[in-house]
Formats: structure tokens, C-alpha cells, sequence
């Protein structure tokens, strides 16, 4: 999600997209050889990427979990990813199968899979055309999904969208979930605004859960090398710091335990013992707006 990075054509295959590299972080099929490229480029710079990555998706599986049995019965996901198991509509929808979700993301590769998964489609041989399109049609598999084609760095398409103000009622409580995708905004004089304009469209009582990669907890060497890894390729990431996380959530209320490394965050159940945060890099935390 790069919105100063607009001139770089989501569907040219000789730039690696987050969502295609993520996707081939997870071991799914999704992905041109220059995600490969960046990808394994970033992984002999961390060999641990890879746990970081499954890491944050079991967090999002906990904190959806979490807004679901806190009441919340709608979710706006930016930044999703191409489409893998236990996506938020399915996690949220097994708990409350009236909730609904709005999936957004800059990559129309991510847009054209998940709408043919909820038509119940099969991939095609090969994958879609990144030029693929859909019509508008909001598609309903208990509670309404919908997909919206925009950029986290620009937040007004995804709030005027008409997808975003079908499903979602903006006069109650919503879960606005940024799940490992800031980083990918280089920008701090665009990225924070842009997050700041998304919290105050949301009413009172809503949620909202980020992660986001932290040099504090990793060697400083190794960020330096994965920072080299991702300039060679062309592929926009930034490390923040653990401060910088929390300036995301001025303005909220921190949910029990705050901010904390990712595979801690309400780990109670996963299995133990718990990875390293130096292995992971990630932080996480969940806030509650007034």
C-alpha cells in the first residue's frame, strides 16, 4: 500500500508487490518471479521472515476473534493479501456469520481472487490477468463482503467508495484492521494523516488492531540487510520504531496488554514456546476509540 509510489504499475511484473511476495512467503502459488526474487532476497537477509509471517497471521486471527466476541460485527481490512485461509470474513463469520467486511487493497490481482473465492470459482491454471475486473456486485456469504480498489495512503476512496458505504454502517462500532501493511508506506507525512483520517471516520466504541515491523527488536544488522535486500529490488518497506507504533494509536485506548511483539499479543493458547521477538520483528496492539 504505497501511495507515493503510484507511478510503479501494480500489474507491471518486473516490480514486486507486498501481497504476491507475502503470498509466496505463505507458500501459495500467486506470484511472479520477481516477487520470488525480492522474496528470497529478504529471507537470506532474515532467514526467520517466514515465521514473522505466520506469526501475524495468527495474530490476526486472535484479534479478529477478539473484536468478534467484543460485539464488533464489521470490518474494514486494508492491506489483505491475496486471499489465504482464515481470512478475516472466515474467522469473523464462523464466531457471527452476520458479519460483514470490507477487504481493501491496492493490488487488483488481491480484488479479482477474492471476489471469484466468494462466487465459489476456481482459480484458473495459472492465475488471474492482473488486469482482471469485477463489476461492483457486493457478494453476500452470510453477511455482506465487499472490495474496494484504494490505497491506505489514500483514505478518502476507501471511505467514499460505494462498496465500503454498502456493508458498512458508520454509525456503529467498526474494526479497522491494519495488519502488517504501514510498513509499506514510506511517507510519514502521508501514512500518519492518512491513518489519522480512517480513525476519525470510525464511531465511538469502534476497534482498531496494527502490526507493524520494529527494528528495536531485531539486530541491526540484519535490518540493514534487509533494508539493502528490499532497495535492490525496487520494493518500498520501512522499519519503524516501537514509539512510532504507538503514535498510530493516539487519540484511542490501548486494549490489555498494549502494544507487545506479535506472537505474544493474547497468545495464551498458541503453542509454546513462543518465538523470539528478535525472530519475528513485529509488534501488535489493539485500541479502542472513545
Amino acid at each position: 500500500m504505497v501511495a507515493q509510489a503510484r507511478a510503479h504499475a501494480f500489474d507491471d511484473p518486473s516490480i514486486p508487490h507486498p501481497a504476491r511476495r507475502y503470498n509466496y512467503w505463505l507458500g501459495g502459488r500467486e506470484h511472479y518471479k520477481v516477487d520470488r526474487a525480492a522474496g528470497d532476497a529478504v529471507a537470506a537477509a532474515m532467514p526467520t521472515i517466514r515465521l514473522g509471517v505466520r506469526e501475524n497471521r495468527a495474530f490476526l486471527r486472535r484479534v479478529v476473534r477478539f473484536m468478534v466476541d467484543a460485539g464488533i460485527r464489521q470490518f474494514i481490512d486494508v492491506g489483505p493479501g491475496i486471499p489465504a485461509p482464515d481470512c478475516t470474513h472466515e474467522v469473523a463469520q464462523a464466531i457471527a456469520p452476520e458479519t460483514r467486511v470490507v477487504y481493501v487493497d491496492n493490488d487488483p490481482l488481491v480484488i479479482a481472487y477474492s471476489r471469484a473465492l466468494l462466487r465459489g470459482e476456481a482459480i484458473p491454471e495459472g492465475g488471474f490477468a492482473l488486469d482482471a475486473t469485477a463489476d461492483g456486485e457486493v457478494f453476500r456469504r452470510g453477511g455482506l463482503i465487499g472490495h474496494v480498489l484504494a490505497d491506505l495512503c489514500d483514505p478518502e476512496p476507501i471511505l467514499d467508495d460505494v462498496e465500503t458505504r454498502t456493508v458498512i454502517d458508520f454509525s456503529e462500532p467498526v474494526g479497522l484492521l491494519l495488519v502488517a501493511v504501514a510498513h509499506f508506506c514510506t511517507d510519514d507525512a502521508v501514512l500518519f494523516p492518512a491513518v489519522s483520517r480512517l480513525v476519525d471516520a470510525l464511531p465511538s466504541g469502534s476497534m482498531v488492531a496494527l502490526s507493524h515491523a520494529v527494528s528495536d527488536y531485531v539486530d541491526p544488522r540484519i535490518v540493514t540487510r534487509v533494508d539493502n535486500a528490499n532497495s535492490d529490488h525496487n520494493a518500498a518497506f520501512r522499519w519503524r520504531r516501537i514509539v512510532e507504533c504507538e503514535k498510530f494509536a493516539d487519540g484511542l485506548e490501548f486494549v490489555e496488554p498494549g502494544l507487545a511483539p506479535v506472537q505474544t499479543w493474547r497468545a495464551e493458547a498458541e503453542p509454546e514456546p513462543r518465538p523470539t521477538s528478535a525472530d519475528v520483528g513485529i509488534c501488535a496492539w489493539l485500541a479502542r476509540k472513545p
